[in-house]
């Protein structure tokens, strides 16, 4: 799941150029068409695009980021603003 979070979030990225209302309308769409998918908000899909500008080497990610669970990850980007004091707390966190 983290590596399709990942994935839309270098999509939303690569969108940006589009307009600040971009990530809103996506999430609306994303609702309307899969009614019962969860996990789609503007909050999340923030943090989707936030995951791929932190993390952008996708090997990485499927190694060591995929294997901590979504809130960690959340948790990981919004306190820990160094790269590898980042990269420290995923590992530790796997080992842990």
């Amino acid at each position: 799941m983290i590596l399709l979070y990942c994935n839309i979030g270098r999509t939303i990225n690569e969108c940006a150029a589009w307009g600040n209302k971009f990530i809103e309308n996506l999430a609306r769409d994303i609702k309307h068409e899969f009614p019962q998918s969860t996990g789609f908000s503007v909050r999340n899909l923030k943090y989707m695009a936030k995951l791929a500008k932190t993390w952008p080497d996708l090997k990485f990610v499927q190694r060591c980021v995929a294997q901590i669970p979504w809130r960690h990850n959340i948790a990981i980007m919004d306190k820990v603003k160094d790269e590898k004091q980042r990269e420290w707390y995923v590992k530790k966190t796997i080992e842990n």
